[in-house]
């Protein structure tokens, strides 16, 4: 009698577990879900560029010497006038010395005809004479010893020289004492060669200046092609530089990106080791057509600021485009990857898990523009551990509908 009354309690409890357990079977637990609505999209392309000089300059020597001296590094800024580089001007130099010399003179004849008398004309004279004859001895010495290979070629030119001052000084002493006797010459005639030695002074220093090559303007150094000891060859580019505000940015983007890259666009700037500091500016040149070869665009950043970047300096580049358009926007969350393939897990209709392909373009502040693969309605799952024919759950925001 009492196993029968204990049958009904224990055929309850059976029941209460099968239904237990076909609920733990029939079960599926929801799953964060996205509705998909097109959105307004701005899209946003990062890009590495080169800051670039206002303006080059290419400096080269106009004779050919060997270089003595470098005294700038690139990337040094300089000012106006600075001497960058200097080579072997020996000969030069002593040219220049000996133009001096020769205008010294010449401005010393000329007082002295203005103040000496006739006998001390004609002492100074024969003082001339006598060392000229001393000059043309030492060079006849010095040619010997330079050919016995006894003196170098710098010592020869410095006993050549000596004869010129003298055979000039003898040259003048002949004028002075000549503008004491009758019907000689006077005092214009040496004022007129003074004049003549002031003009080849001035050659002479023109010509020393072009052992050194120095900054046409303030600006900075970007590339020096020449070493101390090389020969420098005239017109061939030794040192480059820049001058002006570096205001603007080099970019060359794949030609992939032409569609959306137009004059006009905003540009965010920076280092990237330095992030922190951005400059604000606009895509002012695009070019025309692509570079067939590389498969990249030319465009050109103008900045409104760019006080602390220096020409050559590699920054990012982040261009926004002028239109608001209407795309389907995800983010970076949503996405998945089957076999390397980017695409999304969506909910069918029949509640099953299926996955999608999709084409990815560019990024906007909300997130990635997804151009293919993607139709308004389809629901997004919150990427998991599916399997395809999965069943699965949908859960969307309140605002949106569940499945």
């Amino acid at each position: 009698m009492s196993q029968l009354k204990k049958r009904p309690v224990q055929l309850s409890l059976a029941a209460i577990f099968s239904l237990f357990l076909l609920y733990r079977l029939l079960y599926i637990a929801p799953i964060p879900a996205l509705l998909v609505e097109p959105s307004e999209f701005q899209p946003v392309l990062q890009l590495g560029g080169e800051v670039i000089p206002g303006q080059n300059h290419s400096l080269s020597s106009l004779v050919s010497a060997t270089v003595t001296d470098i005294l700038v590094s690139e990337a040094a800024s300089v000012k106006k006038g600075d001497v960058l580089l200097t080579m072997d001007d020996g000969t030069a130099r002593l040219q220049a010395e000996q133009a001096r010399q020769l205008l010294t003179q010449a401005q010393l004849q000329y007082e002295q005809a203005s103040s000496l008398d006739f006998q001390q004309a004609q002492n100074t004279f024969l003082e001339a004479q006598q060392r000229l004859q001393e000059a043309d001895l030492a060079l006849q010495r010095s040619l010997q010893l330079k050919a016995a290979g006894a003196i170098s070629q710098l010592e020869l030119e410095k006993a050549q020289n000596e004869l010129t001052l003298a055979r000039e000084a003898e040259n003048y002493a002949r004028i002075l004492l000549e503008s004491y006797s009758s019907g000689g010459s006077n005092l214009a005639l040496l004022a007129n060669v003074v004049e003549q030695k002031k003009i080849a002074v001035e050659q002479a220093e023109l010509e020393l200046a072009k052992y050194r090559i120095t900054a046409p303007e303030d600006g900075t150094v970007l590339d020096i092609s020449i070493s101390t000891g090389e020969q420098a060859i005239p017109g061939q580019e030794i040192i480059r530089m820049s001058s002006g505000p570096n205001t603007k940015v080099k970019l060359l983007p794949d030609q992939q990106y032409a569609s959306m890259i137009s004059t006009g666009m905003a540009a965010s700037v920076w280092i990237p080791a330095d992030a922190q500091k951005t400059y604000q500016g606009q895509v002012s040149k695009v070019a025309v057509l692509a570079d067939p070869g590389q498969g990249t665009l030319e465009l050109e950043v103008t900045l409104q600021d760019a006080s602390g970047l220096t020409a050559g300096t590699l920054v990012t580049v982040q261009l926004t485009s002028l239109h608001v358009s209407s795309a389907y926007i995800i983010s970076d969350e949503w996405l998945s990857s089957v076999d390397g393939q980017p695409g999304v897990w969506l909910a069918d209709k029949s509640g099953r898990a299926q996955f999608r392909s999709v084409t990815l373009g560019q990024r906007g502040a909300l997130g990635t523009e997804v151009r293919e693969g993607l139709h308004y309605g389809d629901i997004i799952l919150q990427p998991g551990n599916f399997k395809s024919g999965q069943r699965v759950k949908a859960e969307l925001s309140s605002t949106e509908q569940k499945t």
